[in-house]
């Protein structure tokens, strides 16, 4: 695991060599040991990230583990693109799924936030709606990429 000092607390990355498993917000964790490459790379994005800077995190390998539907939800949020917003009902629509709430509850167990951006499905009335670090980090992540959320 790797801990990445961030404004609102610790971010930790969880994998192996085969890819990421999991991104905890809030949480430190130390080991101690070699760390692998993947878990490098992924925290050095996620520095630049924190920092900022727009960044593509489809070169990081996922070892995700989750239901068909779950999988579908979580590879369509890899399409909204940084800075920008979607609402639960088109996330729902984009995955053929008629029930907006099926949708949020795939997003909450969603195990890589950030990475799969699971903090840019909105309400359709543009408040934030919910998130599973909570709605401070939720709010952050969308400040830090330029977005404003209705108060």
């Amino acid at each position: 695991a790797v801990s990445i000092k961030t404004p609102l607390g610790y971010a930790t990355v969880f994998g192996s060599d085969a890819g990421i498993s999991r991104l905890s917000l809030g949480e430190l964790f130390v080991e101690a040991g070699d760390v692998p490459e993947v878990l490098k790379r992924a925290e050095k994005l996620l520095c630049s990230y924190f920092n900022g800077e727009k960044v593509d995190f489809s070169e990081i390998p996922l070892l995700l583990e989750g239901t068909p539907f779950q999988k579908r939800v979580w590879n369509a949020l890899r399409e909204v693109p940084y800075g920008e917003v979607r609402t639960y009902k088109w996330l729902a629509h984009r995955v053929g799924c008629g029930s907006s709430r099926a949708v949020g509850r795939a997003l909450f167990a969603n195990p890589v936030p950030i990475i799969v951006p699971c903090h840019r499905i909105v309400r359709k009335d543009g408040n934030i709606g919910g998130f599973s670090a909570g709605i401070r980090w939720k709010r952050y992540l969308l400040e830090l990429e330029g977005w404003r959320p209705n108060p």
